[in-house]
């Protein structure tokens, strides 16, 4: 089987359009991890694209392994008391242990389910010549073609939109299909009916706590999402006139949020405590979501976050799984450094076989089929890569309209069209040698628009800008100023360009 990964690679640095993009291989899928996916966002399919029997593997959006229910623990409030007394006491595993006992349930969430297959059973299948198979990224098809008993045959599979089908077409250059027998199989049947003991253990608390512990008084991460959940209530309270009581209460609520804090090794801490060992590679980086997807962080009004931000990264180093690893790629475009997400970019591309040979493949991070790899596969993982690629391109969050904010020095020049930015800006951009050399924006909604680039923009009517963008969705996070570690002489300042 052959397998090209570096399409992917240049799908930014060339003049490449989707249409021209392709997985293509030269065998059939010999496991779920080299089939190839078609899917409408409602039902999908693994494609495996054999010659004597054709499988696909179906799942669809409403088929989980049973209805929403209350997690809730009946009489779990009589003991909330106490669990926050033992936190504040530093008797954290105390508080755990009561967590434990009393607020769990050992109900943790239905399991979303494959529908089963539906198989193919070819009739006649001779020596087969030829072979081929492909996922088109532009069009979403999945083929398979080969030639059996001189027939060339190809079949197709697409799941359609508006139809909400997979669709399989099958043809050949003698204007005759195979024969075949069809089927269907859902080895589940048994585990629905039985599902009250076959569940998911979800991990609870803090996954990376201190000293082991996975309980902790407002880790860095909780107060970061607090305050984005407050803060944006504001906004949202502001834009939608509701009254000043209200948006003065949340005011008040975001000001009795902790602050961030710099610690003695210049990092940023992830929780209260000054506990991080800068020598922990733990893939875990959740008090970073500041950075991303949060804009908390900025180089230009929390420098010194951003430093802090930046040795927390270094310190955790590059190598992660899944959905940690396509976090970083978005860390380091949040960063600047356009090579430093390449270089996160190029650890994910590196080839898993299957889960059975994890051992002989320890840095394998993408599936043949070009799934993630945490292992198992991680649909998270896929959509942090792309997400991160498109932040290395565009950014929007801290004021203004980024452009090629982290452009890695491979791709010296190409064009990408259809980026979104915040308050509905529309972005296409051609750039070469590493500088914009066409922008076109389109505004949905109006609004002001501002721009950032590295390098002057000319263009009738521009002008430059002062002050904070009055365009309310570019507001900037109003953060109260870090706690600095009294241990840490000079906090770092970053080296911007």
């Amino acid at each position: 089987m052959r397998l090209f990964l570096l399409f992917i690679l240049l799908c930014c640095a060339n003049s490449l359009d989707a249409e021209n993009l392709r997985l293509w291989y030269s065998a059939p899928a010999k496991n779920w991890w080299e089939a190839l996916p078609v899917g409408n966002s409602h039902i999908g399919g693994m494609v495996y694209g054999g010659t004597t029997r054709e499988e696909i593997q179906i799942n669809e959006e409403t088929f989980w392994s049973g209805s929403p229910y209350n997690n809730d623990r009946a009489g779990a409030d009589a003991y909330l008391e106490s669990v926050r007394e033992y936190i504040f006491e530093g008797r954290n595993a105390e508080a755990g242990k009561i967590l434990d006992e009393r607020f769990f349930t050992g109900n943790h969430g239905m399991r979303y389910l494959t529908l089963g297959s539906v198989f193919l059973d070819f009739i006649n299948t001779g020596v087969v010549d030829e072979y081929y198979r492909e996922l088109n990224l532009g069009n979403a098809i999945a083929t398979t073609e080969y030639v059996s008993n001189g027939i060339k045959y190809t079949r197709t599979v697409f799941s359609s939109f508006s139809g909400n089908v997979i669709v399989i077409n099958m043809n050949s250059d003698k204007g005759k299909i195979q024969d075949f027998d069809l089927s269907y199989s859902c080895p589940l049947a048994v585990s629905i009916e039985n599902i009250g003991s076959d569940l998911i253990v979800k991990c609870e608390g803090v996954e990376h706590g201190p000293n082991g512990v996975s309980i902790t008084a407002g880790c860095t991460m909780d107060n970061q999402l607090a305050f984005d959940v407050l803060e944006n209530t504001r906004l949202a309270a502001e834009i939608l006139g509701e009254s000043d009581r209200y948006i003065d209460s949340l005011k008040n609520m975001i000001t009795r949020l902790p602050p961030m804090r710099i610690g003695r090794y210049n990092q940023l801490q992830e929780w209260m405590e000054d506990l991080d060992n800068p020598n922990d590679k733990h893939r875990h980086i959740s008090h970073l979501y500041g950075l991303y997807p949060s804009n908390q962080i900025s180089p230009y009004s929390n420098p010194l976050l951003f430093q802090a931000a930046k040795n927390t990264l270094l310190q955790r180093g590059d190598m992660a799984t899944g959905w940690s690893i396509g976090w970083k790629i978005n860390f380091w475009a949040r960063m600047f450094d356009g090579n430093h997400a390449y270089r996160i970019i190029k650890n994910m591309l590196k080839i898993l076989p299957g889960d059975e040979v994890v051992k002989d493949y320890p840095e394998g991070r993408t599936y043949p089929n070009m799934l993630d790899a945490h292992p198992p596969f991680q649909i998270d993982g896929n959509f942090g890569f792309t997400a991160g690629i498109a932040e290395m391109l565009l950014q929007s969050h801290d004021g203004a309209v980024h452009i090629l904010p982290s452009l890695p020095e491979q791709w010296k020049e190409g064009k990408v069209t259809g980026l979104v930015a915040r308050g509905g800006f529309v972005v296409d951009i051609e750039w070469k040698e590493g500088a914009p050399k066409k922008i076109v924006v389109h505004s949905r909604i109006g609004g002001t628009l501002r721009l950032r680039s590295y390098v002057p923009l000319k263009c009738k009517g521009l002008k430059k800008a002062k002050g904070e963008c009055p365009n309310i969705l570019y507001s900037s996070a109003k953060i109260l100023q870090p706690l600095i570690s009294d241990e840490l002489d000079l906090p770092e300042k970053p080296d911007l360009r």
